[in-house]
C-alpha cells in the first residue's frame, strides 16, 4: 500500500489514509510511521465523531511501540495546527466551551444568592430544597428571584 503523506490527499480519501496508518504503522522508520499516522488522524478529524474515534483508535493500535512512545512525547499544548479546518474547530470548541463555562458559573452564581436570599427571609432551608434550586435552569432561577419579594412561603417562590 502507497503511503499516504499529504494532508489534502488523507482529508479527500481519509479512510485510505487510515489504512495507510495501519499499514506502515510498524515501520522501522519511526518517524515516517508517526508522520503518516498523524496525517490520517488528522483526516479523520472532519468525520462525524464516532468514527474519528474508532480511526484515531485503530491507527494508534497499529503504531509500533517506538512510534507510539513518540505520539505520546509530543506535548499537544505545544502543537500548532496547520490546517485551517482543525484551527477553525479548535476555535470554536475553546469559545463553545469558554461560553458553556460562563453560563453554569452565571448559574451556579443565581442559585446560590436565590438560596442565600430565601434563608434570609424564611431561614434555613432544607436539604432537598437547596439542591432544587441549584439544580434548576437559569429560566425558573430568573422567574424564582421575581418570586421572592412578594412571597409569603419558600412554596410561592418555587410554585
Amino acid at each position: 500500500m502507497r503511503k499516504i503523506l499529504e494532508p489534502t490527499r488523507a482529508a479527500a480519501a481519509p479512510e485510505l489514509a487510515i489504512l495507510s496508518a495501519m499499514a506502515h504503522g510498524q515501520s522501522a522508520d519511526t518517524d515516517k510511521a508517526l508522520q503518516i499516522a498523524i496525517v490520517a488522524v488528522t483526516a479523520s478529524l472532519q468525520l462525524e465523531p464516532s468514527r474519528s474515534v474508532l480511526y484515531c483508535d485503530l491507527v494508534y493500535a497499529s503504531l509500533s511501540e517506538a512510534a507510539r512512545k513518540s505520539l505520546q512525547a509530543m506535548d499537544p499544548a505545544k502543537y500548532e495546527f496547520q490546517s485551517e479546518f482543525a484551527k477553525r474547530y479548535l476555535s470554536q470548541g475553546r469559545a463553545e466551551g469558554e461560553a458553556r463555562g460562563r453560563a453554569e458559573g452565571e448559574a451556579r452564581g443565581r442559585a446560590e444568592t436565590l438560596v442565600k436570599l430565601l434563608a434570609l427571609k424564611f431561614g434555613e432551608l432544607e436539604r432537598g430544597t437547596a439542591d432544587r434550586i441549584r439544580s434548576a435552569s437559569v429560566q425558573e432561577l430568573e422567574l424564582w428571584t421575581e418570586r421572592v419579594l412578594g412571597a409569603q412561603s419558600i412554596a410561592d417562590v418555587l410554585r
